[in-house]
């Protein structure tokens, strides 16, 4: 188990994690405020709070072109065509692409059912809970969590038409915000998120302005062999791949969870 710098609980059930989740609020001063905490499953307590282009397997530096190239195959796939650069960014992050962006959500629980999604790995899972108002007072002396159309997002964004603007982003660090166009599946899964800037630096590693670490991060860890029971918890009320993704592929994800061997025999 890794070194415990986050104020960390360990979870063997949904009961448990209910608690945990409920007083992620109040050590983060977020009980009587407009904001709720934000949360983030991980199948593996070891990745680091960074977005997937920057974990290593791809050239940062290339981004620019993923996602010219992402807009020019995925432009006949979608009815609303035009769109904003950032609009594209987030397109690219829903289809898998990767970017600057990392996931979080508003619902606890639909960050625990992702944290134990990949119950074969006999790695530990866990669950990130972040207090978005001091990522963003710690980073860009920002008070607020603004939507993607403000203007302190330009900064953050790479233009895609212009090949004499530089490769990089202007802004340096992560900042916390909320979409301003959602898609039906984030919807579902009450979607926000943080998007980095030149910086690769995980969240997991700043140091914020609040001395209390604990009123900006906290982590509870799911033990490896709690994550199928947990997840037959979840899918109990409610909470599987079929109600977050929404398609007729889902229902099929869900069926084969329900009635595959892994759900009866243990």
């Amino acid at each position: 188990m890794p070194e415990m710098l986050y104020g960390e609980s360990t979870v063997d059930n949904l009961s448990e994690f209910v608690v945990w989740s409920r007083a992620c609020s109040k050590r983060f001063g977020l009980r009587s405020a407009t904001l709720n905490p934000w949360f983030r499953g991980q199948g593996d307590i070891e990745w680091p709070l960074k977005p997937a282009l920057y974990r290593g397997d791809f050239d940062k530096y290339l981004e620019r072109e993923m996602l010219r190239d992402f807009r020019s195959y995925a432009y006949e796939f979608l009815e609303n065509r035009e769109r904003l650069d950032i609009d594209w960014l987030f397109i690219a992050q829903h289809h898998g692409l990767p970017t600057r962006l990392l996931d979080w959500t508003e619902n606890p629980l639909v960050s625990l059912y992702f944290s134990c999604l990949n119950h074969a790995r006999s790695t530990d899972a866990c669950v990130w809970a972040l207090n978005p108002w001091e990522l963003n007072r710690t980073t860009v002396s920002l008070h607020s969590v603004p939507p993607t159309d403000a203007e302190i997002l330009r900064d953050y964004v790479i233009d895609l038409s212009d090949s004499s603007v530089p490769r990089e982003v202007r802004a340096e660090q992560p900042i916390a915000i909320r979409p301003f166009h959602r898609f039906r599946r984030s919807n579902a899964q009450s979607g926000v998120f943080t998007i980095h800037g030149k910086k690769e630096k995980g969240i997991d590693k700043i140091n914020f302005v609040r001395r209390n670490r604990s009123a900006c991060l906290l982590r509870a860890f799911i033990p490896a062999q709690r994550k199928l029971p947990i997840l037959k918890e979840l899918y109990a009320v409610g909470v599987h791949h079929g109600a977050l993704f929404q398609s007729i592929e889902s229902v099929a994800e869900i069926l084969k969870f329900r009635y595959g061997s892994t759900f009866f025999n243990k």
